[in-house]
């Protein structure tokens, strides 16, 4: 007769008490799930095996850097006049990454110019681009040109990711005439005043730019009041070529559609900066000075703390231009040439603003990298390297004999000498 496999057995006991427990009863129960605060990362309070990071989320790609601009609008040292001057911050520039798959072998992967508003090429390279290189995280600069003098930090905090401001144009307040913002509306409010002749005098960068989304009219005659000269209390106006709000409001409505029309919005996004007095640098809100009624410095290593916001959407009645919830800034910024005292002189909070339009032709990493003295002899012969702060660590580990194997130059050819460190190859 055959032994049936599922008869009663006096080898095995059940111990009934483990009914009543929490983690029978219930699928939920304390300590059945993991939990952690970041990525990549074990921090104290995390439920997790020893300190192991509950969540990983690692990156396979090494990007070959083909460029760094460098800016000062303080010195005048800019190596791009088109582009808005983030004095000591530079951009790191990117169009093309390696790939290593987990057979080790490599996939390139580099970005050409869209054909015919194909747009899929850029859309397909920016999303490895933004999940690699996210704001707020680090980015990692290495140059294999051991030749070159190099001050670099083992880290830079990225900014902003989504391209490099080109700038259209410039606003300065003239007779009356206000640009303020206020935190709680997180709204600029420009106006000329109660006179309609009188506006704002203007400086503007790029025509052909501007002319892609506007054609309508902009520049003419206005009445300007300068700043206080002297103290005879005399503030004669004169007639200057400027900007009247109105013509403003159809510039900004335009911009607003412009990219809200279009199937491709990377390049269309639009900027306005707070610029310091007689500058074109923006506040630096780690600073003092420039801002009206400011009473503490703010650090956040993105966009507000460079005083610059995005544009959402734009009221024309009310001459008030509306910023994205994600670049709201710090603090009330004021600018404002208040002549209807004439011993009151101009109240001048936050000098001027710019107008900017993104450029994302060519990835680009916002850093605060100031170019003449961490790379005074710029990055060489040889292709530098971006790495993303979640970079797997078996291809950190690894990072020569990868490049070598995709033909990068890292000096000499050590492909036959670097082997393979296998020891965090596992991790995923």
């Amino acid at each position: 007769m055959a032994n049936n496999p599922i008869s009663q057995s006096n080898q095995v006991e059940f111990n009934d008490s483990v009914l009543t427990t929490k983690a029978w009863n219930s699928s939920r129960y304390d300590g059945r799930q993991l939990s952690a605060a970041k990525i990549n990362r074990f921090t104290v309070g995390d439920s997790t095996y020893g300190k192991t990071p509950v969540i990983q989320n690692y990156s396979r790609n090494i990007y070959i850097g083909n460029d760094i601009v460098g800016m000062s609008s303080i010195t005048g040292e800019a190596e791009d006049n088109s582009l808005l001057q983030f004095d000591n911050f530079s951009y790191a520039q990117t169009n093309t990454y390696i790939t290593v798959n987990e057979d080790d072998s490599i996939t390139f992967n580099t970005l050409n110019e869209p054909i015919e508003d194909d747009y899929s090429e850029i859309i397909g390279f920016y999303q490895a681009f933004y999940d690699d290189f996210k704001q707020g995280t680090y980015c990692k600069i290495i140059i294999n040109d051991l030749s070159q003098k190099n001050n670099l930090r083992p880290s830079y905090p990225i900014w902003f990711n989504g391209g490099q401001f080109q700038k259209l144009l410039k606003l300065t307040p003239g007779n009356s005439s206000h640009l303020k913002f206020t935190k709680t509306n997180n709204a600029l409010d420009y106006d000329h005043g109660p006179n309609e002749t009188t506006g704002f005098l203007s400086t503007m960068y790029d025509e052909t730019l501007l002319n892609e989304f506007y054609t309508g009219s902009l520049v003419g005659e206005i009445s300007f009041q300068p700043p206080r000269d002297g103290d005879d209390g005399v503030f004669p106006i004169s007639s200057e070529t400027g900007i009247l709000a109105e013509n403003i409001g159809n510039l900004i409505d335009s911009a607003i559609s412009y990219k809200n029309n279009s199937s491709y919005k990377g390049d269309k996004r639009f900027f306005a900066s707070f610029l310091i007095s007689g500058s074109e640098a923006p506040i630096r809100t780690i600073t003092t000075g420039s801002v009206v009624s400011m009473q503490q410095t703010f650090r956040s290593n993105n966009l507000a703390e460079l005083s610059t916001a995005e544009f959402q959407s734009h009221s024309i009645s009310t001459h008030v231009i509306n910023f994205t919830e994600n670049t709201k800034l710090h603090q009330d910024y004021i600018s404002i040439n208040q002549t209807s005292d004439p011993m009151t002189p101009p109240l001048h909070g936050s000098g001027s603003v710019i107008f900017s339009q993104v450029n994302d032709t060519t990835p680009s990493l916002l850093i605060e990298l100031n170019k003449s003295s961490e790379l005074p002899e710029g990055t060489g012969n040889k292709p530098f390297i971006i790495l993303p702060h979640n970079i797997h660590p078996f291809i950190k580990d690894n990072l020569l004999y990868f490049l070598t194997q995709a033909g990068i130059d890292v000096g000499g050819n050590t492909s036959t000498v670097l082997k393979i460190n296998p020891s965090n190859r596992l991790l995923k």
